[in-house]
């Protein structure tokens, strides 16, 4: 009789663990038809979360407001989350077009929360203020761990969270005014609540349910390997010296790239032909450089150098 016992509840723990496995496949994020279109243009990021990870993450507002992820996502069934950089062209152009998506879509169930990236210093949170002075949408500060959440190397960026702090999809670069409507339309039909809960009921019993957390551990920068077609800028000093840890964004019409010198003084960018403008984000300390200074790559790939002064 032991044994029968034995052998109904192996039985029944294996069809658990079969019908837990199954779940846990089945759980797809449903992702928006225009989504392909984007990845073929080549802006969706590749090294964002995947649908269905969980963020977490602390940090302030540009009014040092005390912010945490789950009560910021709680306020809403899907976010809007875009990360953007003072010094972005980009950026700042569309931001009065978030002003318009965070008016449409407020009463229905969405919010547009917005993410200052180098917002490093007392300076750097002043421009954010003044640029953002005319909008209502939550801006947040530069945090580490907002960083390793929702990393990013290039602004625009823009992620969509849903209440409960997961990724409903990979993250899009650019400015995509014409598409964030349509993602929020798409996600508040499909923000990820039930496959999130069909997860968690079959897997409880077992102990194993998490949502998945992020590997990612990205200080923001592009460290690319050189291409055929890939422009290499490389930094040095006033004797020629290579300078490591310079970092500087890439910019065309619809967003910057950020890219850092390596060891060995440079900086790779695997971009499409274009006369990219570069600023000049931080030098080393002890070295120093004339932000007023204009920079551009060439129209096509090739090679350039940067001089850094060596104070």
């Amino acid at each position: 009789m032991k044994k029968a016992i034995i052998a109904g509840l192996t039985l029944t723990m294996a069809l658990s663990f079969a019908t837990a496995a199954m779940a846990e496949e089945k759980a797809q994020f449903p992702q928006p038809e225009f989504m392909s279109e984007l990845d073929e243009i080549g802006v969706v990021y590749a090294g964002s979360p995947e649908a269905g990870t969980k963020v977490e993450f602390k940090t302030k507002d540009l009014n040092g407001n005390e912010i945490d992820s789950a009560s910021l996502f709680a306020k809403a069934d899907v976010t809007m989350f875009n990360v953007w950089q003072t010094r972005c062209m980009p950026c700042i152009d569309e931001l009065p077009e978030l002003q318009k998506l965070a008016d449409e879509y407020a009463d229905k169930g969405c919010q547009v929360v917005t993410y200052c990236c180098d917002t490093v210093d007392d300076s750097s949170i002043k421009s954010a203020s003044e640029l953002t002075s005319d909008f209502n949408f939550v801006t947040l500060t530069q945090d580490d761990s907002v960083d390793k959440a929702l990393p990013i190397e290039a602004t625009p960026t823009t992620y969509f969270v849903n209440k409960d702090g997961v990724v409903l999809g990979k993250a899009v670069e650019a400015a995509l005014t014409e598409y964030y409507g349509k993602f929020l339309d798409f996600y508040r039909e499909n923000s990820g609540a039930e496959e999130v809960k069909e997860v968690a009921k079959a897997t409880e019993a077992r102990g194993l349910f998490k949502v998945k957390e992020t590997a990612a551990n990205n200080d923001g920068f592009r460290a690319e390997k050189a291409s055929a077609g890939a422009y290499e800028i490389k930094v040095v000093d006033q004797n020629g010296n290579p300078v490591e840890g310079v970092m500087a964004n890439l910019c065309d019409d619809s967003m910057c790239n950020m890219v850092k010198s390596d060891d060995k003084g440079v900086m790779t960018f695997n971009g499409k032909p274009y006369a990219y403008h570069i600023t000049i984000l931080k030098v080393p300390e002890g070295y120093s450089f004339d932000s007023k200074e204009e920079l551009h790559t060439a129209d096509q790939p090739g090679t350039m150098t940067i001089t850094i002064n060596k104070d």
